[in-house]
């Protein structure tokens, strides 16, 4: 795997993070049951995608572990998986990206 497609997974994980806190955050603001399957942003789970260096079930398996992490934060208001940096964007721990990652190469 090129740097590229390591960047890309990378952003796949985040962007999946910071969607399923936002749809975490709604279902629990609306009342709902937590269920981040129920989602459309998982279900499509292209956020992101550009169809360069790695292929789109790639992207979006990653982008989907990064939702389901993001989504029991937003849900629970809690921030086990990830934290808000100086820009104010929530992002993954740099300790769960690495384990997220690591489990593709076993």
């Amino acid at each position: 795997m090129n740097q590229y497609a390591a960047d890309l997974l990378q952003q796949a994980v985040d962007l999946g993070y910071r969607e399923g806190r936002e749809a975490g955050r709604a279902d629990y603001d609306d009342g709902w049951r937590p269920d981040y399957r129920n989602s459309h942003a998982w279900e499509d789970a292209s956020y992101g995608y550009n169809g360069w260096y790695v292929d789109r079930s790639e992207y979006m398996h990653y982008f989907r572990e990064g939702f389901q992490r993001g989504y029991e934060d937003g849900y629970h208001g809690r921030s086990q998986y990830g934290q808000r940096n100086d820009q104010g964007e929530y992002l993954i721990l740099a300790a769960v990206l690495s384990a997220i990652l690591a489990f593709q190469h076993l």
